[in-house]
């Protein structure tokens, strides 16, 4: 019996042991368990970081690149417009000199009739008086040549 005893002391030192080595080694695997745990937050938190510092690059040359793209936009629009105003006056004024011209080609046609009108009233007046003067030519013609009474006796 005293070897089932020494076997019993034996055996609860085994077990003590064995417990205590296991208590022991949870402890320490929770230990690194927990510096395990606090490792992945920092790493994670750090891959956040990055990347939400990657993230707002991106956003900031996506934001640049949509004003430049705006800008370019906008000076794009205007120079149409600006070609588009600058057409408009070109038209504008081709109408007006197109329509300044045809007032002065009309005024000039006018001025020509009237004085086509004037030329033709002086031919007429020196024609009438050449006509005038041709029958008085005839008429003096007819006088000389009619044979004249006999002087009354």
């Amino acid at each position: 019996m005293k070897k089932a005893e020494r076997l019993a002391r034996d055996s609860d030192r085994v077990v003590n042991s064995a417990a205590s080595e296991a208590q022991r080694v949870l402890s320490e695997a929770q230990s690194e368990a927990q510096r395990l745990v606090g490792d992945a937050r920092g790493q994670s938190d750090r891959a956040i970081a990055e990347a939400r510092q990657r993230s707002d690059r991106i956003i900031d040359d996506a934001r640049r690149e949509a004003e430049r793209i705006m800008a370019d936009a906008q000076q794009h629009a205007e120079q149409m417009v600006a070609e588009n105003s600058v057409t408009q006056r070109a038209q504008q004024l081709a109408e007006s000199t197109q329509q300044t011209a045809i007032r002065d080609a009309e005024e000039i046609r006018m001025q020509a009739d009237d004085y086509a009108l004037e030329v033709l009233e002086r031919v007429e007046n020196v024609l009438h008086r050449l006509t005038s003067g041709v029958q008085a030519g005839k008429d003096q013609m007819r006088q000389m040549n009619q044979p004249q009474p006999p002087p009354a006796p």
